[in-house]
């Protein structure tokens, strides 16, 4: 049986975002190279927001600021969603999909309804309730449908350090050198951004990201907006990628998603 695990969303929101835009940004790439921590984690944490008794008010600012900090595919995915009825379906596919600890199926009608997936609460769940109903809340799309809430883009992470106002020369070409060659290694990377690898190296460290977590995570983006937009193959968006090859693709992305590349694009699709 599989681990249960939580999205890395909720227990972001719970803890606040890191204080510098660099620290935001290092979390960011984890995130998107593993998507999820053991539900077991999200329960500690949850727990101590609990005893702090927060506000409905700070737990809807908390949920605001880590979906505008989230870069994962899976934000894409629920934040495309041009109405309320391919939200749901996007929201409920994921839910019934993915191994998760506290799975909660979403109802329309006659209101917006959160209910457990799995027919049942667990003790002491009103904040996690609380803070999953927040989410929804921002993430659902505006009245009338027609627009996402954001644009889709291949080159998210290269798009979330210049929201973020990162400033590291270093780190900023070598995102965009990744998006136009996602399966460089490290020395050729540092010779399209002209540096040597060791000094390139020690920028990552400084960042407090490594080279490894963040191709990864540059190939996911560009794999999450292959299967979001277009009409490739699965193997042809492994190559488009970068992955080595489509069992590389479809490990990494299950680590980072819960679900299969294939699960994911029919959610895409719906």
């Amino acid at each position: 049986m599989p681990q249960k695990t939580s999205y890395h969303l909720l227990a972001a929101a719970l803890q606040g975002p890191p204080p510098d835009p660099l620290q935001r940004f290092a979390r960011a790439v984890q995130q998107v190279v593993d998507g999820f921590i053991s539900h077991e984690a999200y329960l500690q944490v949850a727990s101590r927001a609990a005893r702090q008794r927060w506000s409905p008010a700070r737990l809807e600012q908390q949920a605001a600021s880590a979906i505008e900090a989230d870069a994962h595919p899976l934000a894409d995915l629920l934040l495309g969603a041009t109405d309320a009825a391919s939200f749901a379906c996007r929201w409920n596919g994921f839910n019934q999909m993915a191994p998760l600890g506290a799975a909660r199926s979403l109802a329309l009608a006659p209101a917006v309804h959160l209910q457990s997936a799995h027919g049942r609460e667990e003790a002491a769940s009103e904040l996690r309730a609380q803070l999953a109903a927040a989410c929804v809340a921002r993430l659902l799309p505006p009245g009338g449908g027609g627009q996402p809430r954001r644009q889709d883009q291949a080159h998210r992470l290269a798009e979330h350090m210049r929201r973020l106002g990162v400033r590291c020369a270093a780190l900023q070409d070598s995102v965009d050198s990744l998006y136009a060659q996602p399966s460089a290694r490290l020395a050729e990377c540092a010779r399209a951004v002209g540096a040597s690898p060791r000094t390139l190296q020690r920028s990552f460290t400084r960042a407090g990201v490594s080279f490894e977590a963040l191709r990864q995570a540059v190939r996911l983006t560009l794999a999450g907006h292959a299967m979001r937009t277009g009409c490739e193959s699965l193997t042809g968006v492994a190559q488009l990628a970068g992955f080595f090859d489509s069992a590389h693709f479809v490990r990494a992305w299950k680590r980072a998603c819960g679900i299969t590349p294939s699960q994911y694009r029919r959610l895409a699709q719906s």
